[in-house]
């Protein structure tokens, strides 16, 4: 059985063609434009980052409370913060709290928001990120927006507009 079994195998591998690479074919040419491409979408996040990094730095304010006497200190708080909280901004705003000056402002003084043009925000959803549904609408300021999505699975985007 074994002298046959070889046999079967010697005459198998004499009638297959054996396929024999004399020359290697060329290597493919490297895809330089491709790591080019994502070297560049990588800076332009990092940069898109830095701007939205920029724009969402906390400003500071001189903060008065309504007590007798009144608490003087130096912190963020939003509009609708300071409103609900009962204080009063009388200086600002500061990139830091090291700008602000040492002593309090006249507690007479106010920091008046300037209020620009209200805004529409849209809430869109989407379960194949294809086909987009606006679920939400809301015109008003931007601070005070806030949406808490149900438990519906899927993916959400924001459209801002005057």
């Amino acid at each position: 059985m074994k002298k046959t079994m070889t046999c079967l195998l010697v005459v198998l591998l004499a009638i297959l063609p054996i396929q024999i690479h004399a020359d290697e074919p060329p290597p493919q040419p490297d895809p330089m434009w491709l790591a080019i491409c994502m070297v560049a979408a990588a800076g332009i996040a990092v940069g898109v980052v830095y701007v939205i990094a920029r724009g969402c730095e906390p400003q500071y304010y001189w903060l008065m409370d309504s007590n007798e006497p009144p608490k003087f200190w130096v912190a963020t708080a939003t509009k609708k913060e300071c409103e609900i909280e009962g204080w009063k901004r009388i200086g600002g705003p500061y990139k830091r709290p090291q700008d602000a000056p040492h002593e309090h402002p006249n507690p007479t003084n106010r920091v008046n928001n300037v209020i620009g043009p209200t805004i529409t925000i849209r809430v869109q959803a989407s379960t194949n990120l294809v086909d987009w549904s606006t679920v939400s609408e809301v015109r008003g300021d931007a601070e005070d927006f806030a949406y808490f999505s149900t438990n519906s699975p899927g993916f959400f985007r924001f459209q801002m507009a005057q």
